[in-house]
Formats: C-alpha cells, sequence, structure tokens
C-alpha cells in the first residue's frame, strides 16, 4: 500500500480519540488518507482558493452539477460550491469528545483535519453550505446528514 492510500489506521492523529471518531464517520476499511491534511488551515485555505474553480471544472464536466448534500428542503441546484466532506478545521471533536472549555471571550480550539484532495470535496449549493459549516457529515443511506451533538458517535471514550 502506497502512502497516498493508507489505511485510516496509518494516520498519525493528534489525539487517539480522534482516530475512534474517525473511524466510526467514515468507516474502518475506509481508504481515506487522502482525505486528511493535518497542517495549518490558512494554508489549506490558500491553496484551495487557487484550485477551487479547476477542481469545479472537473466535476461539472462529469456530471457533477447539484447539490449533493441536499441538507436543506430550500436546496437549490443554483449558485453552487465545493464544500469539503471532512471540514478544513473544526472544534467539533475539542468541544464533544474532549469537552474542552473555551478561552475566556474566545471559541473553543479548532483542529486542522480535512484536504483539499478531490476526494474529499463535494458539490453544494450555497445554501446547504452555509447550514454545514465546519460540522462533521456522514451518509444515512443515500443522504448525508449532519452529525449532531445527540449522535451516539460522540460517545467516544
Amino acid at each position: 500500500m502506497t502512502k497516498l492510500h493508507r489505511q485510516i489506521s496509518d494516520i498519525d492523529y493528534e489525539y487517539p480519540e480522534d482516530e475512534q471518531f474517525f473511524v466510526s464517520l467514515l468507516g474502518e476499511d475506509a481508504l481515506i488518507s487522502d482525505i486528511f491534511d493535518f497542517r495549518d488551515a490558512k494554508f489549506k485555505r490558500r491553496e484551495f482558493a487557487k484550485v477551487r474553480q479547476h477542481i469545479m471544472r472537473e466535476f461539472f464536466a462529469a456530471g457533477r452539477i447539484k447539490c449533493e448534500l441536499r441538507l436543506l428542503d430550500s436546496c437549490n441546484d443554483n449558485d453552487l460550491v465545493l464544500d469539503h466532506i471532512v471540514p478544513l478545521s473544526s472544534n467539533e471533536l475539542n468541544k464533544r469528545i474532549r469537552k474542552l472549555p473555551p478561552p475566556r471571550g474566545k471559541k473553543i480550539q479548532r483542529q486542522s483535519f480535512g484536504s483539499n484532495h478531490p476526494g474529499n470535496l463535494l458539490v453544494a449549493c450555497t445554501k446547504c453550505n452555509g447550514h454545514k459549516k465546519h460540522r462533521f457529515i456522514k451518509t444515512d443511506g443515500e443522504n448525508w446528514i449532519i452529525v449532531d451533538k445527540n449522535d451516539p458517535i460522540w460517545a467516544i471514550n
């Protein structure tokens, strides 16, 4: 197995419970190293700004011309953007698993996770993208759903 196609268990996580979370979210056999990039999110955002239009053209040419998230009743296929399946950064694990308190007057610290690899991207309308924000999603059969605060996936110890 090449470095580009490592099993999820071969990825170096900052916290061991992060691996458990992602195995629960994505499945144990997923070959998903392409979707992870633990570098600082500001660098990844700059890189994404440079490749976004190129990737969008490739997705459209492949027939991906509708919102793939479909999170809202008001979802439409206008104003399409790219969205990260695993967010570039999120504070959800620090909030839900580690239950870290926010520093006084600030938000809980974010961790950097997702990559700009096309395998970590999907087409979304701006409404669904704005609704998802930096939260994690999973498939429920054929549909994407946001992993909410009551989901058993957060019960990692």
